[in-house]
Protein backbone atom coordinates (compact mmCIF):
# COMPACT_ATOMS: atom_id res chain seq x y z
CA UNK A 1 0.00 0.00 0.00
CA UNK A 2 2.75 2.18 1.19
CA UNK A 3 4.21 1.58 -2.63
CA UNK A 4 1.37 1.99 -4.46
CA UNK A 5 0.84 5.41 -2.52
CA UNK A 6 4.33 6.71 -3.39
CA UNK A 7 3.86 5.77 -6.73
CA UNK A 8 0.53 7.75 -7.16
CA UNK A 9 2.77 10.58 -5.42
CA UNK A 10 5.43 10.76 -8.07
CA UNK A 11 2.80 10.17 -11.23
CA UNK A 12 0.52 13.44 -9.63
CA UNK A 13 3.77 15.66 -9.00
CA UNK A 14 5.06 14.57 -12.58
CA UNK A 15 1.62 15.58 -14.07
CA UNK A 16 1.88 18.96 -12.03
CA UNK A 17 5.06 20.26 -13.01
CA UNK A 18 4.30 19.35 -17.18
CA UNK A 19 0.91 21.72 -16.27
CA UNK A 20 3.11 24.35 -14.73
CA UNK A 21 5.58 23.92 -17.51
CA UNK A 22 2.84 24.25 -20.14
CA UNK A 23 1.27 27.24 -18.24
CA UNK A 24 4.71 29.14 -18.45
CA UNK A 25 5.21 28.51 -22.02
CA UNK A 26 2.05 30.52 -22.24
CA UNK A 27 2.51 33.06 -20.66
CA UNK A 28 5.72 33.16 -22.71
CA UNK A 29 4.29 33.30 -25.92
CA UNK A 30 3.21 36.45 -27.54
CA UNK A 31 -0.48 37.60 -27.30
CA UNK A 32 -2.27 37.67 -30.60
CA UNK A 33 -2.67 40.95 -32.10
CA UNK A 34 -5.74 42.76 -33.00
CA UNK A 35 -6.73 42.92 -37.05
CA UNK A 36 -8.11 46.07 -38.47
CA UNK A 37 -11.29 44.95 -38.69
CA UNK A 38 -10.84 43.92 -34.96
CA UNK A 39 -10.15 47.12 -33.90
CA UNK A 40 -13.36 48.74 -36.07
CA UNK A 41 -15.08 46.63 -33.32
CA UNK A 42 -15.12 43.11 -34.87
CA UNK A 43 -13.84 40.27 -32.75
CA UNK A 44 -11.54 38.07 -35.07
CA UNK A 45 -7.82 38.27 -34.07
CA UNK A 46 -4.97 37.47 -36.04
CA UNK A 47 -4.33 34.48 -33.83
CA UNK A 48 -4.63 30.81 -35.41
CA UNK A 49 -8.19 28.82 -34.86
CA UNK A 50 -7.95 26.61 -32.31
CA UNK A 51 -7.26 22.73 -33.27
CA UNK A 52 -8.26 20.32 -30.42
CA UNK A 53 -5.11 17.70 -29.49
CA UNK A 54 -5.29 14.00 -29.48
CA UNK A 55 -6.08 13.96 -26.30
CA UNK A 56 -9.02 16.55 -26.44
CA UNK A 57 -10.19 14.75 -29.44
CA UNK A 58 -10.37 11.15 -27.03
CA UNK A 59 -12.07 13.49 -24.59
CA UNK A 60 -15.40 13.16 -26.46
CA UNK A 61 -17.31 13.98 -22.69
CA UNK A 62 -15.10 17.31 -22.28
CA UNK A 63 -14.25 18.19 -25.67
CA UNK A 64 -16.78 20.95 -26.41
CA UNK A 65 -16.18 22.24 -22.81
CA UNK A 66 -12.10 22.58 -23.66
CA UNK A 67 -12.92 23.79 -27.14
CA UNK A 68 -14.69 26.72 -26.21
CA UNK A 69 -12.87 28.04 -23.08
CA UNK A 70 -9.49 27.58 -25.15
CA UNK A 71 -10.99 29.99 -27.92
CA UNK A 72 -12.52 32.41 -25.49
CA UNK A 73 -8.70 32.77 -24.28
CA UNK A 74 -6.66 32.25 -27.62
CA UNK A 75 -9.36 34.81 -29.67
CA UNK A 76 -10.50 37.54 -26.98
CA UNK A 77 -13.68 39.32 -27.71
CA UNK A 78 -14.16 42.75 -28.87
CA UNK A 79 -15.86 44.65 -25.58
CA UNK A 80 -17.95 47.31 -26.49
CA UNK A 81 -18.41 50.33 -25.00
CA UNK A 82 -21.17 52.21 -26.20
CA UNK A 83 -23.89 50.88 -28.20
CA UNK A 84 -22.88 53.53 -31.71
CA UNK A 85 -19.96 50.75 -31.81
CA UNK A 86 -22.19 48.21 -32.45
CA UNK A 87 -24.10 49.07 -35.97
CA UNK A 88 -27.66 49.13 -34.56
CA UNK A 89 -30.11 50.86 -36.59
CA UNK A 90 -31.18 54.23 -35.35
CA UNK A 91 -34.84 53.22 -34.40
CA UNK A 92 -33.27 50.60 -32.40
CA UNK A 93 -30.97 53.09 -30.92
CA UNK A 94 -33.62 55.21 -29.71
CA UNK A 95 -35.59 52.55 -28.42
CA UNK A 96 -32.63 51.56 -26.32
CA UNK A 97 -32.16 55.31 -25.00
CA UNK A 98 -35.30 56.71 -24.96
CA UNK A 99 -37.54 53.56 -23.39
CA UNK A 100 -35.37 51.79 -21.54
CA UNK A 101 -33.17 54.55 -20.41
CA UNK A 102 -29.51 52.79 -20.99
CA UNK A 103 -26.28 54.80 -21.10
CA UNK A 104 -24.17 51.90 -22.27
CA UNK A 105 -23.59 48.20 -21.93
CA UNK A 106 -23.02 46.23 -19.05
CA UNK A 107 -20.77 44.19 -19.25
CA UNK A 108 -22.57 40.32 -20.54
CA UNK A 109 -23.61 42.83 -23.00
CA UNK A 110 -20.65 44.34 -24.30
CA UNK A 111 -18.86 41.14 -24.06
CA UNK A 112 -21.59 39.45 -26.56
CA UNK A 113 -23.09 41.97 -28.58
CA UNK A 114 -20.01 42.22 -30.98
CA UNK A 115 -20.32 38.43 -31.38
CA UNK A 116 -23.78 38.13 -32.06
CA UNK A 117 -24.80 40.75 -34.13
CA UNK A 118 -22.31 41.29 -36.71
CA UNK A 119 -21.35 38.77 -39.48
CA UNK A 120 -20.65 35.65 -38.71
CA UNK A 121 -23.22 36.10 -35.79
CA UNK A 122 -21.91 33.74 -34.03
CA UNK A 123 -23.16 30.73 -31.81
CA UNK A 124 -23.70 31.78 -28.16
CA UNK A 125 -24.05 29.70 -24.41
CA UNK A 126 -23.96 32.47 -21.54
CA UNK A 127 -24.00 31.90 -17.67
CA UNK A 128 -24.63 34.79 -16.12
CA UNK A 129 -26.55 35.98 -13.12
CA UNK A 130 -29.98 37.41 -12.61
CA UNK A 131 -29.91 41.33 -13.39
CA UNK A 132 -26.73 41.01 -15.55
CA UNK A 133 -28.75 42.32 -18.43
CA UNK A 134 -28.86 39.07 -20.78
CA UNK A 135 -31.99 40.26 -21.83
CA UNK A 136 -30.55 42.66 -23.76
CA UNK A 137 -28.32 40.94 -25.55
CA UNK A 138 -30.76 38.40 -27.10
CA UNK A 139 -33.55 40.99 -27.97
CA UNK A 140 -31.06 43.29 -29.61
CA UNK A 141 -29.99 39.75 -31.21
CA UNK A 142 -33.28 38.97 -32.46
CA UNK A 143 -34.55 42.35 -33.14
CA UNK A 144 -31.53 43.49 -35.54
CA UNK A 145 -31.81 40.08 -37.41
CA UNK A 146 -35.66 40.77 -38.48
CA UNK A 147 -36.50 41.96 -41.66
CA UNK A 148 -39.65 44.18 -41.27
CA UNK A 149 -41.12 44.05 -44.83
CA UNK A 150 -40.79 39.63 -44.72
CA UNK A 151 -44.15 38.78 -42.68
CA UNK A 152 -42.96 35.67 -41.59
CA UNK A 153 -41.49 34.61 -38.09
CA UNK A 154 -37.94 35.25 -37.84
CA UNK A 155 -36.38 34.75 -34.53
CA UNK A 156 -37.97 32.48 -31.94
CA UNK A 157 -37.26 32.87 -27.91
CA UNK A 158 -38.58 29.36 -25.70
CA UNK A 159 -38.95 30.35 -22.00
CA UNK A 160 -39.97 27.98 -19.17
CA UNK A 161 -42.58 29.92 -18.07
CA UNK A 162 -45.81 32.33 -19.11
CA UNK A 163 -44.62 35.37 -16.91
CA UNK A 164 -40.80 34.84 -18.45
CA UNK A 165 -42.19 35.01 -21.89
CA UNK A 166 -44.71 37.90 -20.95
CA UNK A 167 -41.29 39.77 -19.10
CA UNK A 168 -39.67 39.06 -22.27
CA UNK A 169 -42.32 40.78 -24.48
CA UNK A 170 -42.59 43.88 -22.49
CA UNK A 171 -38.57 44.52 -23.14
CA UNK A 172 -38.73 43.99 -26.53
CA UNK A 173 -41.77 45.96 -27.00
CA UNK A 174 -40.06 48.96 -25.50
CA UNK A 175 -36.41 48.21 -27.15
CA UNK A 176 -38.35 47.62 -30.58
CA UNK A 177 -40.82 50.43 -30.20
CA UNK A 178 -39.64 52.76 -32.85
CA UNK A 179 -38.59 49.31 -35.09
CA UNK A 180 -42.25 48.50 -36.32
CA UNK A 181 -41.45 44.74 -35.56
CA UNK A 182 -44.85 42.70 -34.94
CA UNK A 183 -44.80 39.48 -31.76
CA UNK A 184 -46.52 37.06 -30.77
CA UNK A 185 -46.66 35.50 -27.70
CA UNK A 186 -47.99 32.36 -26.19
CA UNK A 187 -49.77 33.97 -23.15
CA UNK A 188 -51.27 36.81 -25.68
CA UNK A 189 -55.06 36.97 -25.70
CA UNK A 190 -55.57 36.69 -29.29
CA UNK A 191 -53.89 33.80 -29.91
CA UNK A 192 -56.15 31.56 -26.42
CA UNK A 193 -58.29 29.29 -27.81
CA UNK A 194 -58.65 26.08 -29.91
CA UNK A 195 -61.03 27.68 -32.71
CA UNK A 196 -57.69 30.74 -33.30
CA UNK A 197 -56.13 28.86 -36.22
CA UNK A 198 -55.00 31.47 -38.95
CA UNK A 199 -51.28 31.41 -39.26
CA UNK A 200 -48.57 33.28 -37.38
CA UNK A 201 -47.29 36.32 -40.03
CA UNK A 202 -45.77 38.21 -36.93
CA UNK A 203 -41.75 38.55 -37.03
CA UNK A 204 -40.90 37.49 -33.47
CA UNK A 205 -42.49 34.75 -31.48
CA UNK A 206 -41.95 34.18 -28.01
CA UNK A 207 -43.62 31.29 -25.44
CA UNK A 208 -43.42 28.35 -23.45
CA UNK A 209 -42.06 25.27 -24.74
CA UNK A 210 -45.41 23.32 -25.16
CA UNK A 211 -47.69 25.75 -26.26
CA UNK A 212 -45.06 26.54 -29.45
CA UNK A 213 -44.92 23.12 -30.13
CA UNK A 214 -48.62 23.08 -30.35
CA UNK A 215 -48.24 25.95 -32.64
CA UNK A 216 -46.12 24.18 -34.77
CA UNK A 217 -48.55 20.77 -35.02
CA UNK A 218 -51.61 22.65 -35.69
CA UNK A 219 -49.01 24.24 -39.12
CA UNK A 220 -50.02 27.66 -37.55
CA UNK A 221 -45.78 28.18 -36.55
CA UNK A 222 -44.12 28.24 -39.90
CA UNK A 223 -40.16 27.94 -38.79
CA UNK A 224 -38.59 27.75 -42.23
CA UNK A 225 -37.59 31.57 -42.28
CA UNK A 226 -36.26 31.28 -38.64
CA UNK A 227 -32.70 33.13 -38.43
CA UNK A 228 -32.49 32.93 -34.88
CA UNK A 229 -33.14 30.73 -31.86
CA UNK A 230 -33.07 31.96 -28.54
CA UNK A 231 -33.12 29.40 -25.13
CA UNK A 232 -33.82 31.81 -21.85
CA UNK A 233 -33.25 30.16 -18.59
CA UNK A 234 -32.76 26.81 -19.99
CA UNK A 235 -31.29 25.05 -17.13
CA UNK A 236 -34.82 26.00 -15.71
CA UNK A 237 -36.38 24.37 -18.62
CA UNK A 238 -34.62 21.46 -18.17
CA UNK A 239 -35.61 21.33 -14.33
CA UNK A 240 -39.17 21.69 -15.33
CA UNK A 241 -39.45 18.41 -17.70
CA UNK A 242 -39.44 20.30 -20.97
CA UNK A 243 -36.66 18.81 -22.36
CA UNK A 244 -38.73 16.23 -25.09
CA UNK A 245 -40.47 19.48 -25.90
CA UNK A 246 -37.83 21.43 -26.99
CA UNK A 247 -36.03 18.31 -28.79
CA UNK A 248 -39.03 17.98 -30.86
CA UNK A 249 -39.22 21.76 -31.30
CA UNK A 250 -35.73 21.82 -32.74
CA UNK A 251 -36.52 19.45 -34.87
CA UNK A 252 -39.08 20.23 -36.74
CA UNK A 253 -39.04 19.61 -40.38
CA UNK A 254 -39.18 23.14 -41.00
CA UNK A 255 -36.95 24.22 -38.95
CA UNK A 256 -33.32 25.69 -40.19
CA UNK A 257 -30.68 23.07 -39.29
CA UNK A 258 -27.97 23.76 -36.82
CA UNK A 259 -25.10 25.67 -38.47
CA UNK A 260 -27.86 27.72 -40.71
CA UNK A 261 -29.30 29.57 -37.72
CA UNK A 262 -27.82 31.59 -34.94
CA UNK A 263 -28.52 30.07 -31.36
CA UNK A 264 -28.13 31.61 -28.10
CA UNK A 265 -28.50 29.56 -24.90
CA UNK A 266 -28.70 31.66 -21.87
CA UNK A 267 -28.63 29.85 -18.63
CA UNK A 268 -27.56 30.34 -14.83
CA UNK A 269 -26.32 27.15 -14.02
CA UNK A 270 -24.49 24.63 -16.96
CA UNK A 271 -24.79 20.96 -15.98
CA UNK A 272 -24.40 17.84 -17.92
CA UNK A 273 -27.57 17.52 -19.21
CA UNK A 274 -26.89 21.18 -20.43
CA UNK A 275 -23.85 20.88 -22.26
CA UNK A 276 -25.47 17.93 -24.11
CA UNK A 277 -28.56 19.67 -25.47
CA UNK A 278 -26.04 22.55 -26.19
CA UNK A 279 -23.81 19.90 -28.62
CA UNK A 280 -27.03 18.81 -30.33
CA UNK A 281 -28.57 22.34 -30.65
CA UNK A 282 -25.44 24.69 -31.53
CA UNK A 283 -22.08 23.91 -33.02
CA UNK A 284 -18.76 26.39 -33.32
CA UNK A 285 -20.04 28.41 -30.21
CA UNK A 286 -19.23 30.38 -27.59
CA UNK A 287 -19.22 30.01 -23.93
CA UNK A 288 -18.90 32.55 -21.83
CA UNK A 289 -19.78 33.59 -18.08
CA UNK A 290 -19.49 36.69 -16.04
CA UNK A 291 -19.00 36.92 -12.46
CA UNK A 292 -18.84 34.08 -10.17
CA UNK A 293 -21.89 31.78 -11.54
CA UNK A 294 -24.20 30.95 -8.18
CA UNK A 295 -22.71 33.74 -6.19
CA UNK A 296 -24.73 37.12 -5.25
CA UNK A 297 -25.14 39.68 -7.57
CA UNK A 298 -22.63 42.31 -7.10
CA UNK A 299 -25.65 45.25 -7.84
CA UNK A 300 -27.79 43.75 -4.62
CA UNK A 301 -27.25 44.56 -1.03
CA UNK A 302 -28.06 42.01 0.53
CA UNK A 303 -28.68 41.24 4.81
CA UNK A 304 -29.18 38.56 6.66
CA UNK A 305 -31.03 38.13 10.23
CA UNK A 306 -31.23 35.02 12.72
CA UNK A 307 -34.98 35.30 13.97
CA UNK A 308 -36.79 32.45 16.00
CA UNK A 309 -39.11 30.78 14.00
CA UNK A 310 -42.10 32.30 16.50
CA UNK A 311 -40.97 35.81 16.07
CA UNK A 312 -40.40 35.79 12.15
CA UNK A 313 -43.85 37.23 11.06
CA UNK A 314 -43.56 39.73 14.04
CA UNK A 315 -40.23 40.37 12.77
CA UNK A 316 -41.01 40.95 9.04
CA UNK A 317 -43.92 43.19 9.62
CA UNK A 318 -40.97 45.68 11.61
CA UNK A 319 -38.69 45.44 9.01
CA UNK A 320 -41.48 46.00 6.19
CA UNK A 321 -42.58 48.93 7.93
CA UNK A 322 -39.25 50.60 7.72
CA UNK A 323 -39.00 49.68 3.48
CA UNK A 324 -39.08 52.85 1.58
CA UNK A 325 -42.37 52.54 0.12
CA UNK A 326 -41.65 54.24 -3.06
CA UNK A 327 -40.67 50.78 -4.63
CA UNK A 328 -41.70 46.99 -5.13
CA UNK A 329 -41.72 44.44 -2.26
CA UNK A 330 -41.40 40.98 -2.74
CA UNK A 331 -42.29 38.76 -0.26
CA UNK A 332 -41.03 34.30 -0.48
CA UNK A 333 -42.69 32.05 1.60
CA UNK A 334 -42.85 28.22 1.40
CA UNK A 335 -46.37 27.52 1.36
CA UNK A 336 -49.69 29.32 0.08
CA UNK A 337 -51.24 28.95 3.66
CA UNK A 338 -48.15 31.00 4.68
CA UNK A 339 -49.14 33.98 2.30
CA UNK A 340 -52.58 33.58 3.10
CA UNK A 341 -51.46 34.15 7.04
CA UNK A 342 -49.11 37.05 6.09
Amino acid sequence: AVRDTCALAVHVFGKAQSRLAKQAAAKAAPAPQWTAAAQAGLFSTASPPYQPTRDQEQNTSGKRMEMVYHCITTNPAYRAKSFEELGLSAELLQGLYSEMKFERPSKIQGETLPMILQPPHRNLIAQAHNGSGKTTCFTLGMLSRVDVSNPAPQALCICPTRELAIQNVMVMEKMGKYAKITIAYTADARWVGASRREKIVDQVVIGTPGKMLGWMREKQLDCKGVKILVFDEADRMLDMGFEPQIRRIVEQEDMPQTGQRQTFMFSATFPREMQMMAGDFLNDYVFLTVGRVGAACKDVTQSFQFVDGRDKPEALMRYLSNVDQHGLTLVFVETKRDADFL
